[in-house]
């Protein structure tokens, strides 16, 4: 959760930050409709917080310019769900009895999910799940985004709400990649993943009548 210190223009500096990845000044100044001198002067806020870095990066055309990321105490602000999913998963080991059964538990974690978002995608025609799904995962916190594509849809998630739990047991992201295609009755293809070292999840959902 955002610390209440931070104005609600700093706020939508980390936000803007957190889906691009990266941005100047003045892509930051456009995005948020401000002007740069405005824009510049809560940067050095943030970066005196240790919330954003800048750094001197090239451009395929013009000289190299500074841009400004996410520090990595920042994405401590973004709601996560560590404390919950580790109570979880040590009470379904101690009912289970050993750690060989961890894939058991993402298993029912899933399909727990699943039961709980199926009701509410029922009846919808592909890009009305896809859309549903996108509120649903932001409702998680994901900070999801939908767009159609040539052969179907992009499904993007800026944060990974498991990410440090994932990257000891991956088979957690398996289970969510399944989980999406049985709800989307579709094939979904994992494109980017977080824990990989990109800044977003990214799933490919092609549209049936794409198929050949």
């Amino acid at each position: 959760m955002m610390p209440r210190h931070l104005t609600a223009t700093r706020r939508e500096i980390l936000h803007a930050l957190k889906k691009r990845g990266e941005l100047t000044a003045t892509e930051l100044a456009e995005c948020l409709g401000m002007t740069s001198v405005a824009v510049r002067h809560q940067l050095t806020h943030l970066q005196a917080a240790d919330l954003v870095e800048q750094h001197v990066t090239r451009r395929p055309v013009g000289r190299p310019v500074a841009v400004y990321v996410l520090a990595a105490l920042a994405d401590e602000l973004f709601p996560k769900q560590y404390e919950d999913l580790a109570t979880s998963i040590l009470n379904q080991i101690a009912e289970l009895d050993g750690e060989e059964k961890i894939h058991s538990i993402f298993h029912a974690r899933a399909h727990a999910l699943e039961a709980e978002y199926a009701g509410k995608l029922a009846g919808l025609n592909l890009e009305e799940r896809v859309n549903r799904l996108t509120e649903l995962l932001n409702e998680d916190d994901a900070m999801a985004e939908c767009s159609p594509i040539d052969g179907g849809y992009e499904l993007h998630m800026y944060n990974c709400v498991l990410s440090r739990v994932v990257s000891v047991f991956p088979q957690a992201c398996l289970e969510e990649l399944e989980m999406f295609q049985r709800l989307l009755g579709t094939d979904v293809r994992r494109a980017e993943i977080i824990t990989s070292g990109d800044r977003r999840c990214t799933y490919l959902v092609e549209s049936p009548k794409s198929k050949v």
